[in-house]
């Protein structure tokens, strides 16, 4: 009985510190998926909330990475071997597998933890660059209409003024539609209300895809109300005028694909914590006793 009551504590024992390090492997691959996802166009199509997938897919881990415990501790409790034996050499290739497949998740996330420093001071300096994407959309406009109009006082002296102020008044309705500044206020709320950016925060990989998304989209936006090239408008060194493009939409969108979307291999670390977690579990599995055949005999019958 005391002997069997040791045997208990420690696989009760090395069932809690498993449990924990399992715990600590699947928050940690969590957070890895949760930023590999945001980096891919896959992000851009999914209608619930990026992390809520992330959980999802690792809580569905999880529970087969779990089942798959309970499996092969169950089975080397059963007398029949031949039949347990299989079930458990299964169930050991799924945790295996699971593990090995979170660890490209894990090393993301260490990576990301590794330049936090960094990362954030980047995604700072994105979200305030994108926020003068309006004030380069107007530097553009206003340079096209001085432009135009040193043009239209040289093409159109001998014309009346009212001419070329009419056709330098339809330009800039172009360029400028009415409800431009409130567009641009608009824009300015909404980035003030992302919240702060932090490696920790799940919302983070949302916000600053969201956050790229949208200078894509306003520049997309801007492209196509500056589309409109009146004829002879060109710049002073008489290269011809094109609709605006914003280099800073494209400098982050590439940045983020850069440090987030690669597939990061497995460091030191990773094996390591690898090794440790299914060296854990190995020591739940063999704290347990595989029951003895016990044979009957006919005799006294």
């Amino acid at each position: 009985m005391r002997n069997d009551s040791v045997v208990h504590n420690y696989t009760g024992l090395s069932l809690l510190i498993t449990s924990i390090a399992l715990l600590a492997y699947q928050y940690a691959s969590f957070m890895g998926l949760n930023y590999m996802i945001e980096g891919y166009e896959i992000g851009k199509i999914l209608t619930v909330p990026h992390f809520i997938v992330s959980l999802v897919a690792i809580i569905v881990l999880s529970i087969v990475l779990c089942c798959s415990i309970k499996t092969l501790c169950f089975n080397k409790k059963q007398r029949d071997k031949r039949r347990g034996l299989p079930r458990e050499i299964f169930s050991a290739i799924v945790i295996a597998a699971i593990l090995l497949g979170e660890s490209i998740f894990f090393v993301k996330f260490l990576n990301i933890f590794d330049s936090r420093e960094e990362l954030t001071s980047q995604m700072n300096e994105m979200r305030d660059a994108i926020k003068t994407i309006d004030e380069e959309y107007n530097d553009y406009v206003n340079q096209r209409l001085a432009d135009y109009d040193a043009y239209a006082k040289s093409a159109y002296k001998h014309r009346k003024h009212d001419f070329s102020e009419s056709v330098k008044k339809s330009l800039t309705r172009r360029l400028k539609p009415e409800n431009h500044d409130t567009i641009a206020t608009e824009r300015v709320v909404w980035l003030a209300g992302l919240h702060d950016v932090s490696i920790w925060n799940v919302m983070t990989p949302q916000n600053v895809r969201s956050i790229i998304d949208a200078s894509q989209e306003w520049d997309k936006q801007y492209a196509a109300v500056s589309s409109i090239i009146y004829e002879h408008e060109q710049r002073a060194d008489g290269t011809p005028y094109a609709p605006f493009s914003s280099k800073i939409s494209a400098d982050a969108a590439a940045e983020w694909k850069q440090r987030f979307e690669a597939v990061d291999m497995p460091d030191y670390r990773t094996i390591t914590a690898l090794v440790l977690t299914l060296l854990l579990i190995l020591t739940v599995y063999l704290t347990i006793k595989r029951p003895k055949n016990v044979e009957v005999g006919t005799h006294g019958r």
